[in-house]
């Protein structure tokens, strides 16, 4: 992790311009760390793209061929005399767990080949597992409305049949428009209470942040304060500044008000650190009347910022899903490395598409099938020889 190192005192000026130079000095080195971030971003992106052009095609082709396989060991499913309900039920969990798989990574299937193939596997669910499916969704059900009752009262109205059909489709988009439609008759009913569920504009809060002193990985934790009636001097210094209404020229008056809309939504949401961006920016350093703890705690929040913006350094190369394993993979020294590593990787998916391909045709009876299944690992059965494990 990059070593932020920060002024520990404040320049030996006059007091106003002190107070201005310290917070500009955090701020600029704030900015870097943003631009820092970005180009990193873009090199991720970058990479992504020359993936998504070389190897990808390669990808699709795999995930095509794994669809077939899924496909086909369905189709001994429609032989209900010739497995017995263990087997049959090994089987399910073996085509759950290559679905699971290919959806984790939808990008790389046909939506229209996956979506029949999981509409085909519930259809055969149902009919070999309905009753087990059915206390599975009565449990979902019930766990549903007493987590709604115990939110908003035994007294709330549930639309018991639309909860019903929501868990059975298994629709995340659905459940979310569920949760709504209930909450807005909620507070149709208890309108006293709409106010406590939207966002509305007040005075700002008091602002709570962590504050770990600089060099200690498990150093002391202190939990600072800034008094809300000082944020609100902090946002009326700003306002006074760029409110569009003071100004005449019409340019600079449209210029003023969308300022003035940021910093409006930076109140909203309580973003103390763009408060104090835009004071730093806007404000003049004459202007600069801080106590000494409340620039205490301007400082330590930048200091914080800082360090998220380290932390967020390492989640562009480590935590951006298929992305982050990209880099990993293929990233290297020169473009002709890169180039090397992708032609390795695109021949270990042919052979893995060629595996697959064989296990098709091998497994071209019951009596394979069920070999095939009784040799599978109890526990970690389901697992995909996949070349993103």
């Amino acid at each position: 992790m990059n070593q932020i190192l920060l002024k520990r005192h404040f320049p030996h000026k006059e007091h106003t311009e002190s107070q201005a130079d310290t917070i500009r000095f955090l701020w600029n080195k704030i900015k870097q760390y943003e631009q820092r971030n970005q180009k990193a971003e873009l090199k991720v992106d970058r990479l992504y793209q020359e993936y998504e052009q070389i190897v990808l095609p390669h990808e699709k082709k795999l995930a095509d061929i794994r669809c077939l396989r899924v496909k086909h060991f369905m189709s001994f499913l429609s032989n209900k005399c010739d497995l017995n309900s263990k087997d049959r039920e090994s089987l399910f969990e073996y085509l759950e767990s290559q679905l699971h798989f290919l959806y984790d990574f939808p990008f790389f299937c046909n939506p229209e080949t996956l979506s029949s193939l999981s509409e085909d596997l519930d259809n055969y669910a149902e009919k070999y597992f309905a009753k087990k499916n059915q206390k599975i969704l009565d449990k979902a059900c019930n766990d549903f409305k007493k987590m709604l009752k115990a939110t908003l009262g035994d007294d709330i109205e549930l639309p018991h049949n639309e909860i019903r059909d929501t868990f059975r489709s298994g629709n995340e988009n659905d459940l979310v428009n569920l949760i709504e439609g209930i909450k807005d008759a909620y507070l149709e009913k208890h309108p006293e209470e709409k106010e406590d569920w939207e966002n509305s504009e007040r005075d700002w809060a008091d602002f709570k942040f962590n504050y770990y002193q600089e060099g200690e990985e498990q150093g002391t934790k202190i939990t600072e304060i800034f008094r809300g009636s000082e944020l609100n001097k902090i946002y009326k210094r700003i306002a006074n500044v760029i409110h569009p209404d003071k100004e005449t020229d019409l340019a600079k008056k449209a210029e003023k008000h969308q300022i003035m809309q940021l910093l409006s939504i930076a109140k909203k949401k309580g973003d103390v650190v763009t408060l104090i961006s835009m004071y730093s920016q806007y404000v003049s350093d004459e202007a600069y009347e801080f106590d000494s703890e409340t620039l205490l705690h301007i400082n330590h929040l930048l200091e914080m910022r800082l360090r998220e913006l380290n932390l967020t350094h390492q989640d562009i190369f480590n935590r951006q899903g298929v992305k982050s394993y990209v880099w990993k993979i293929f990233s290297a020294s020169s473009k002709k490395k890169i180039k090397e590593k992708m032609s390795e990787y695109i021949e270990e998916i042919k052979i893995e598409a060629n595996n697959v391909d064989k296990e098709i045709k091998k497994i071209d009876s019951i009596k394979r099938l069920k070999k095939f299944l009784r040799s599978l690992p109890a526990h970690d059965s389901y697992c995909i020889d996949s070349l993103f494990f």
